[in-house]
Order: C-alpha cells, then structure tokens, then sequence
C-alpha cells in the first residue's frame, strides 16, 4: 500500500472518531412516528420511512456524497445505522453501514441503461462471481432479461434470470451482467457487487476500523 494511501486512511480515521462523537448528540424530532426510519445529513432531518433499505435509498439519490449521514429508528431501541464518506483525491472512503449489530461495507454506486440511473447502496462480494440486483429494482429501471443462469450457493443450485446494466461509480463506468433476485427491505442494500465488477476496482476493506476505501480506476 503506498504512503499517500497510508496518509489519506489515517486523515479518515481522524475525521472518524470526531463525526462518532457528533451522531451522539442527534436526536429525533418528537413529529416522527413510533417505528419509522430517520436519516440525517449535518444534523437535519432528510428522510423518514418504513425500512433501512428505503430511507438508505432517498440518502443515495439525493445526497450521495454526503460527508456525514446518521439513520436511526424512533422508537424501539436498536443500534444506530450510520455511515460517513469523504472525497480524498484518489482515495474515497466511508465508514461500515451498522444496522442491529451487523455490519456492511456499503459503497454508492449508479445502475441503469441509457439516460435512466438510479443511485443505490451496493455491498461488494468477492465471493460472487457475477453481481446481483433486487427483482424490483430491476423493474424500476426495465431492465429485460437475457438469458438464465445455474448459479451454484451454500445452500445449493438454483436459476436465476439475468440482466444486463451499466454500472457507474465515479469514472469506472462498466456494462456487464447482474442476476435478479429477492433483496429484503430489511437490508440496507439493493446490490451485490460481484467479482464481474470488483475486478475492474481498488477496493479496500479494513474490518477492524469497519472502514471500507477505493480507488477511481
């Protein structure tokens, strides 16, 4: 790893521990529901919904490159969902998605074809050889089916109908094959990033400090 590198993950772990101390001090507003979903930019209120995937999704479309963004839950006491991301030159990082003690390595990405794009939260799999997308998703953005494949998991073999999306994350912008399946509204995610994609991507994933950065190709 070269030392500009080392300098621009040391500059986020520093930036890390003071907007930790921040999200601290956020509460939600009273006129919020019991049970809803709350995301925050620089302490507003940005979107309220039914799930983490929903309020997750409206962060990705409107404010994709916010420095800090806080979601919490009113109501029933759960652990914070929260991810933060900086713009460093040729280095962008952003905290582990938290949702209920689990932990995502979420990144911001575009999928769709032609003019229409919608910003998603995308989870990198490196075990997946082809990437994923949520059925509707997939609808949204009318997506038509290719072909069908034999995709072989832990819990044995299936056949999945597959897509084919232009996937943009800063100037990396890559035309490839996604399989359609289910994505519950628990998740805080509508894409698995496969190896088809990874491949063509720096990316990479410090568990320890729950820290995940990347390099534009």
């Amino acid at each position: 790893m070269s030392q500009f590198i080392r300098l621009s993950i040391d500059e986020k772990l520093i930036l890390e521990k003071t907007l930790n101390n921040k999200q601290k001090i956020i509460e939600i507003p009273d006129w919020v529901p019991d049970g809803k979903y709350v995301a925050f930019v620089n302490s507003a209120v940005v979107a309220v919904g039914e799930s983490p995937q929903q309020v997750t999704q409206e962060v990705a479309e409107k404010f994709p490159d916010a420095a800090h963004v806080i979601i919490k839950r009113k109501g029933v006491s759960v652990e914070s969902l929260e991810y933060i991301f900086t713009v460093i030159p040729e280095l962008r990082c952003k905290n582990y998605t938290t949702y209920e003690g689990r932990t995502f390595p979420l990144i911001t990405v575009q999928i769709g074809k032609d003019k229409k794009f919608k910003s998603v939260q995308g989870l990198p799999d490196s075990a997946a050889s082809i990437s994923l997308i949520k059925k509707e998703l997939s609808q949204d953005l009318n997506l038509k089916t290719v072909r069908q494949v034999l995709v072989y998991t832990a819990r044995g073999e299936t056949k999945l109908d597959v897509v084919t999306a232009t996937f943009k994350i800063n100037d990396l912008i890559i035309k490839t094959e996604f399989v359609k399946s289910e994505v519950s509204e628990e998740l805080p995610f509508k894409l698995l990033i496969g190896r088809n994609i990874l491949d063509h991507l720096n990316l990479y994933l410090f568990g320890k400090n729950k820290l995940v950065c990347y390099k534009d190709p």
